[in-house]
């Protein structure tokens, strides 16, 4: 599914949701979905916070792409290291393990690739 944050477009994987129309807004949680051989590492200084889709290019290899591949839906992310996940901004991507795992860079900027971002939709809250 297609959703804005923040002003950026993201595509995500929702294994449930309520029923929407488009320009609806919701609370959401995102997380991001890394597999165990994830790579996180100090961003340099000229690199500005992103969220940006990873758009492979099927002409630069000879095998096939298919919808639904995992490459499809990867995203480079650059932010700051946070107790609970990477800030980009105002938009808070949550994993459980990346500041455990890389308490060194807790509170510096990184980059890291995520294989997929899955949104929670929060029920029943009021809006921020």
């Amino acid at each position: 599914m297609t959703l804005e944050v923040d002003g950026r477009t993201l595509v995500v994987f929702a294994p449930s949701r309520p029923t929407l129309d488009v320009g609806d807004q919701r609370r959401v949680l995102l997380n991001l979905f890394t597999t165990s051989d994830y790579r996180l590492t100090e961003a340099g200084a000229d690199e500005e916070p992103t969220i940006k889709l990873i758009d492979p290019d099927p002409g630069e290899s000879d095998e096939p792409v298919t919808y639904g591949e995992p490459a499809l839906f990867r995203y480079r992310i650059v932010g700051t290291l946070v107790d609970d996940g990477v800030s980009v901004g105002p938009v808070m991507l949550q994993h459980e393990s990346l500041s455990s795992d890389n308490a060194h860079l807790l509170g510096k900027a990184v980059s890291l690739t995520s294989d997929r971002i899955f949104v929670q939709f929060l029920l029943d809250l009021p809006q921020w």
